[in-house]
Protein backbone atom coordinates (compact mmCIF):
# COMPACT_ATOMS: atom_id res chain seq x y z
CA UNK A 1 0.00 0.00 0.00
CA UNK A 2 1.20 3.45 -0.86
CA UNK A 3 2.40 5.25 2.26
CA UNK A 4 2.01 2.25 4.56
CA UNK A 5 5.02 1.48 6.72
CA UNK A 6 5.20 -1.80 8.58
CA UNK A 7 5.79 -1.44 12.31
CA UNK A 8 9.39 -1.76 13.41
CA UNK A 9 10.36 -4.52 15.81
CA UNK A 10 10.66 -1.87 18.51
CA UNK A 11 7.07 -0.72 17.90
CA UNK A 12 5.79 -4.31 17.95
CA UNK A 13 7.52 -4.91 21.28
CA UNK A 14 6.35 -1.60 22.78
CA UNK A 15 2.68 -1.84 21.79
CA UNK A 16 2.57 -5.60 22.40
CA UNK A 17 4.07 -5.27 25.88
CA UNK A 18 1.58 -2.51 26.71
CA UNK A 19 -1.32 -4.70 25.59
CA UNK A 20 -0.24 -7.72 27.60
CA UNK A 21 0.80 -5.67 30.64
CA UNK A 22 -2.45 -3.71 30.79
CA UNK A 23 -4.77 -6.69 30.50
CA UNK A 24 -2.95 -8.93 32.97
CA UNK A 25 -2.75 -6.09 35.47
CA UNK A 26 -6.49 -5.59 35.02
CA UNK A 27 -7.20 -9.30 35.53
CA UNK A 28 -5.04 -9.31 38.67
CA UNK A 29 -6.76 -6.24 40.07
CA UNK A 30 -10.13 -7.83 39.43
CA UNK A 31 -9.15 -11.00 41.28
CA UNK A 32 -7.77 -9.07 44.26
CA UNK A 33 -10.84 -6.82 44.51
CA UNK A 34 -13.51 -9.54 44.30
CA UNK A 35 -13.08 -10.25 48.00
CA UNK A 36 -13.33 -6.55 48.84
CA UNK A 37 -16.57 -5.99 46.93
CA UNK A 38 -18.08 -9.38 47.63
CA UNK A 39 -19.47 -10.06 44.17
CA UNK A 40 -17.83 -10.46 40.74
CA UNK A 41 -20.38 -8.16 39.06
CA UNK A 42 -19.66 -5.30 41.49
CA UNK A 43 -15.97 -5.84 40.98
CA UNK A 44 -16.26 -5.84 37.20
CA UNK A 45 -18.38 -2.69 37.13
CA UNK A 46 -16.30 -0.72 39.65
CA UNK A 47 -12.97 -1.86 38.20
CA UNK A 48 -13.85 -1.19 34.57
CA UNK A 49 -15.52 2.13 35.36
CA UNK A 50 -12.59 3.35 37.46
CA UNK A 51 -9.97 2.09 34.98
CA UNK A 52 -11.72 3.61 31.97
CA UNK A 53 -12.39 6.98 33.60
CA UNK A 54 -8.88 7.18 35.06
CA UNK A 55 -7.34 5.97 31.79
CA UNK A 56 -9.25 8.64 29.89
CA UNK A 57 -8.04 11.31 32.30
CA UNK A 58 -4.49 9.99 31.97
CA UNK A 59 -4.78 10.06 28.19
CA UNK A 60 -6.14 13.61 28.33
CA UNK A 61 -3.27 14.61 30.61
CA UNK A 62 -0.79 13.01 28.17
CA UNK A 63 -2.08 15.29 25.39
CA UNK A 64 -0.56 18.24 27.24
CA UNK A 65 2.95 16.93 26.66
CA UNK A 66 4.85 18.50 23.80
CA UNK A 67 6.11 16.06 21.14
CA UNK A 68 9.72 16.52 22.21
CA UNK A 69 8.79 15.59 25.82
CA UNK A 70 7.20 12.21 25.01
CA UNK A 71 10.28 9.99 25.38
CA UNK A 72 11.38 11.69 28.59
CA UNK A 73 7.84 11.49 30.01
CA UNK A 74 7.61 7.78 29.19
CA UNK A 75 10.95 7.44 30.96
CA UNK A 76 9.24 8.22 34.28
CA UNK A 77 5.60 7.24 33.61
CA UNK A 78 6.34 3.60 32.81
CA UNK A 79 8.66 3.07 35.82
CA UNK A 80 5.92 4.59 38.02
CA UNK A 81 3.52 1.98 36.63
CA UNK A 82 6.02 -0.79 37.38
CA UNK A 83 6.45 0.40 40.97
CA UNK A 84 2.67 0.66 41.43
CA UNK A 85 2.14 -2.87 40.10
CA UNK A 86 4.86 -4.36 42.31
CA UNK A 87 3.41 -2.58 45.35
CA UNK A 88 -0.02 -3.96 44.48
CA UNK A 89 1.35 -7.49 44.08
CA UNK A 90 2.41 -7.55 47.71
CA UNK A 91 0.36 -4.83 49.41
CA UNK A 92 -3.12 -5.16 47.96
CA UNK A 93 -4.15 -8.21 50.04
CA UNK A 94 -3.38 -6.31 53.26
CA UNK A 95 -5.32 -3.24 52.10
CA UNK A 96 -8.29 -5.39 51.10
CA UNK A 97 -8.36 -7.16 54.47
CA UNK A 98 -8.22 -3.80 56.28
CA UNK A 99 -11.17 -2.47 54.26
CA UNK A 100 -13.42 -5.53 54.62
CA UNK A 101 -15.28 -4.27 57.74
CA UNK A 102 -16.44 -1.14 55.89
CA UNK A 103 -19.91 -0.77 54.36
CA UNK A 104 -20.38 -1.77 50.73
CA UNK A 105 -20.52 1.88 49.63
CA UNK A 106 -17.27 2.64 51.42
CA UNK A 107 -15.62 -0.48 49.94
CA UNK A 108 -16.69 0.64 46.45
CA UNK A 109 -15.05 4.02 47.05
CA UNK A 110 -11.91 2.30 48.38
CA UNK A 111 -11.78 -0.02 45.34
CA UNK A 112 -12.20 2.88 42.92
CA UNK A 113 -9.51 4.86 44.77
CA UNK A 114 -7.13 1.89 44.62
CA UNK A 115 -7.72 1.38 40.89
CA UNK A 116 -7.61 5.06 39.86
CA UNK A 117 -3.79 5.48 39.92
CA UNK A 118 -3.40 2.37 37.76
CA UNK A 119 -5.82 3.68 35.16
CA UNK A 120 -4.38 7.19 35.21
CA UNK A 121 -0.80 6.06 34.66
CA UNK A 122 -1.59 3.14 32.33
CA UNK A 123 -3.74 5.48 30.24
CA UNK A 124 -0.69 7.46 29.10
CA UNK A 125 1.89 5.19 27.38
CA UNK A 126 -0.38 4.00 24.57
CA UNK A 127 -1.56 7.41 23.30
CA UNK A 128 1.91 8.87 23.76
CA UNK A 129 3.37 6.04 21.66
CA UNK A 130 0.71 6.58 19.00
CA UNK A 131 1.42 10.31 18.89
CA UNK A 132 5.13 9.71 18.57
CA UNK A 133 4.62 7.23 15.75
CA UNK A 134 2.15 9.50 13.94
CA UNK A 135 4.74 12.30 13.96
CA UNK A 136 7.34 10.12 12.29
CA UNK A 137 7.16 10.25 8.49
CA UNK A 138 8.48 6.68 8.41
CA UNK A 139 6.46 5.50 11.42
CA UNK A 140 4.03 2.64 11.26
CA UNK A 141 0.38 3.18 10.49
CA UNK A 142 -1.54 3.92 13.67
CA UNK A 143 -4.08 1.24 12.74
CA UNK A 144 -1.31 -1.39 12.73
CA UNK A 145 -0.21 -0.29 16.21
CA UNK A 146 -3.80 -0.52 17.48
CA UNK A 147 -3.96 -4.02 16.00
CA UNK A 148 -0.74 -5.13 17.70
CA UNK A 149 -2.02 -3.83 21.02
CA UNK A 150 -5.41 -5.51 20.58
CA UNK A 151 -3.96 -8.90 19.67
CA UNK A 152 -1.53 -8.67 22.59
CA UNK A 153 -4.43 -7.93 24.94
CA UNK A 154 -6.29 -11.05 23.83
CA UNK A 155 -3.19 -13.22 24.10
CA UNK A 156 -2.33 -11.60 27.44
CA UNK A 157 -5.74 -12.30 28.95
CA UNK A 158 -5.40 -15.99 28.16
CA UNK A 159 -1.76 -16.09 29.26
CA UNK A 160 -2.55 -14.20 32.45
CA UNK A 161 -5.24 -16.68 33.46
CA UNK A 162 -2.93 -19.60 32.68
CA UNK A 163 -0.15 -18.05 34.78
CA UNK A 164 -2.59 -17.39 37.62
CA UNK A 165 -3.67 -21.04 37.65
CA UNK A 166 -0.06 -22.24 37.53
CA UNK A 167 1.61 -19.77 39.91
CA UNK A 168 -0.94 -17.40 41.47
CA UNK A 169 -1.94 -13.78 40.98
CA UNK A 170 1.13 -12.32 42.64
CA UNK A 171 3.11 -13.72 39.73
CA UNK A 172 0.59 -12.31 37.26
CA UNK A 173 1.14 -8.85 38.79
CA UNK A 174 4.89 -9.37 38.51
CA UNK A 175 4.49 -10.47 34.88
CA UNK A 176 2.58 -7.24 34.23
CA UNK A 177 5.45 -5.29 35.80
CA UNK A 178 7.87 -7.19 33.54
CA UNK A 179 5.76 -6.30 30.47
CA UNK A 180 5.85 -2.62 31.38
CA UNK A 181 9.60 -2.86 31.94
CA UNK A 182 9.95 -4.28 28.43
CA UNK A 183 7.74 -1.47 27.09
CA UNK A 184 9.99 1.04 28.86
CA UNK A 185 13.05 -0.45 27.16
CA UNK A 186 11.31 -0.31 23.75
CA UNK A 187 9.65 3.10 24.21
CA UNK A 188 9.59 5.38 21.17
CA UNK A 189 12.70 7.45 20.52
Amino acid sequence: LLGFHAPSGRAVVYFGALGVGFIICEVSLMQRLILLLGHPIYTLVVLLFALLVAGGIGSLFARRLAPDQIRRALGWIIPAIVVLIVLAAFGLPTLVRAALPLSLSARIVVAAALVFPFGFLMGMPFPLGLRRSAQDDHGAAVSALWGINGVASVVGSIGGVMLAVAAGFTWVFLAAAACYTIAWAARPR
